[in-house]
């Protein structure tokens, strides 16, 4: 029994590695609320409720009509691409209008507002729902009931661990962020990581 709910658990942990590590708009989002210090815990557990909804959608039964319907793969793919080429876009005007004048100002500034923008990195992120949903959702259909719960777990469990290091890591950093200059070529990068995913999400989704 205990065998069977190890190997679930370590599945879902593992595969959810492969899955965060991709430095998308939430990683983003997190590691700047880290950076700018602010709402850490709510932006984390913010973060947590979403990816919990995600993976609790996809091993209860979506990832698998998605998987069976093309259309709503493809629904999936070109709207995540879409979302993350005007994200980047949007870092792309901030780091030209360089309004930096100050650092501790953020989007972000309202324990609602990390709330809201948590949820559009992730719930309102088609891409997200193809990576959590169909993907975790898919693979866990492969154990038995309660496996499925198990695999789910192991992926939240490392997801957590990972939004939690990605805004107390951000920290350690804050003394390279100082200066406005530091942040405008940090958007220039995310602008380059969002331009390079939503291009290879487009390209996978018509590749299929």
């Amino acid at each position: 029994m205990l065998h069977s709910m190890i190997v679930p658990f370590i599945s879902g942990a593992g595969l959810s590695i492969g899955l965060v590590l991709v430095f998308g708009p939430q990683n983003l989002f997190l590691l700047r609320q880290g950076l700018r210090h602010q709402y850490p815990i709510i932006s984390i557990l913010s973060s947590i409720v979403c990816e919990t909804i995600l993976v609790a959608v996809g091993v209860f039964g979506l990832g698998q009509v998605i998987q069976t319907h093309d259309w709503l793969a493809l629904a999936f793919g070109v709207g995540g691409s879409v979302f993350l080429y005007y994200y980047g876009w949007q870092t792309l005007q901030r780091a030209r209008r360089n309004d930096y004048a100050d650092p501790a100002i953020s989007d972000a500034n309202s324990p609602l507002k990390v709330m809201m923008i948590a949820a559009s990195f992730s719930l309102l992120n088609p891409g997200v729902w193809l990576d959590t949903v169909v993907v975790i959702g898919g693979l866990s259909t492969q154990f038995a009931w309660p496996g499925p719960l198990v695999f789910a777990a192991g992926a939240l469990t490392t997801s957590s661990i990972w939004f939690a290091s990605l805004v107390y890591g951000g920290k350690l950093l804050r003394p390279l962020f100082e200066r406005p200059g530091a942040w405008k070529w940090f958007d220039y990068i995310v602008c380059i990581v969002m331009t390079i995913l939503a291009t290879g999400l487009l390209w996978h989704t018509f590749d299929q």
